[in-house]
């Protein structure tokens, strides 16, 4: 670590994690934005990938490929202020590739005050609530 660098890696924004391991179509995609919540995701039964961090989008070919075949797109990243204002963007982005097919979602801000950002951390700290936000805003 130099410096402020958090993480270091070989990846660029057009890989896309968990697309290996993806269906090819279904009704309802969820974007995430990273391993961890993708892992959570993906364990409960959903159809998600993940982009390297929430300033990240692959390019208009990779993403289109990505989301033709799904009904809906879910982008969902953190609830707090940069996280909101990062799947407000995706989610702007991708319905000008595909009107109408993405809507963005996040856990509601008061979780911050318990330390709740992400579904990770949501399944650490409030399993039975997980699972109820899981039924009650995805499919």
């Amino acid at each position: 670590r130099e410096g402020k660098k958090r993480f270091l890696t070989n990846c660029n924004r057009d890989d896309v994690g968990g697309i290996t391991s993806l269906l090819t179509y279904g009704k309802e995609l969820i974007i995430t934005k990273g391993y961890k919540d993708y892992r959570v995701l993906k364990n409960n039964g959903k159809n998600v990938v993940w982009f390297q961090n929430e300033g990240m989008m692959p390019n208009n070919l990779i993403l289109n490929q990505l989301i033709k075949n799904f009904v809906n797109v879910i982008v969902w990243f953190d609830n707090d202020q940069p996280g909101i204002v990062a799947s407000e963007k995706v989610k702007n982005h991708i319905n000008t590739l595909i009107p109408g097919k993405a809507k963005n979602l996040w856990l509601p801000e008061r979780g911050l005050a318990v330390g709740i950002k992400d579904p990770s951390d949501c399944i650490a700290i409030d399993k039975q609530y997980f699972h109820q936000f899981l039924k009650d805003f995805t499919q």
